[in-house]
């Protein structure tokens, strides 16, 4: 099997073990979002072999209601095409978004200027001002194990400076990004 392919067969083993009841239910209760064992998911994404989303639901801890939460999961470093997807495409209409990355390097993240834990990490934290309910996540997996364990590197703040409709529209943060990290 040729590097590349392995790499992308690693990718998608990865990105499954995420994806597992087991794993989301894990993770939600580290980011203190619930502990609810009844996971509704609404739809499953694949934007590439090693970058996939999943959109559900999952009831609110003590009171009625369901959050809807976005879950991206990309093996290699976090891009700011996540952090732009989770605002404004896929998780755009969701309460709670996160996004979790494998950590080193991956042949998706060679030639992308985009891929930087401290910008991105940096961006989250900053559009955590407008209420977005980002979470920034290293997820830590070995192939031997069906379990993950994860690092949060950013969180929704717990009072933010601004409220959501103050958020800076997607052409402002297209054109933030373009100057910041690619001119």
């Amino acid at each position: 099997m040729s590097r590349l392919l392995q790499q992308k067969f690693n990718a998608a083993n990865i990105i499954e073990t995420a994806f597992s009841d087991e794993n989301i239910q894990g993770l939600l209760e580290i980011l203190n979002i619930g502990a609810s064992r009844s996971i509704n998911i609404i739809q499953k994404i694949n934007h590439s072999p090693i970058n996939q989303s999943i959109l559900f639901k999952f009831p609110n801890d003590g009171s009625t209601g369901e959050n809807q939460i976005l879950l991206n999961a990309k093996q290699g470093q976090p891009t700011l095409d996540q952090v732009y997807n989770a605002i404004y495409q896929f998780g755009a209409d969701f309460q709670k978004r996160i996004i979790v990355f494998t950590g080193g390097n991956c042949w998706d993240d060679k030639y992308n200027p985009s891929v930087d834990i401290d910008t991105v990490k940096c961006l989250v934290e900053t559009m955590n001002r407008f209420a977005l309910n980002i979470y920034l996540v290293k997820m830590v997996s070995d192939s031997t194990s069906s379990t993950c364990d994860y690092e949060i590197l950013a969180q929704p703040d717990s009072h933010p400076k601004f409220s959501f409709a103050e958020c800076p529209s997607k052409e402002k943060f297209t054109e933030a990004e373009f100057w910041e990290v690619y001119f």
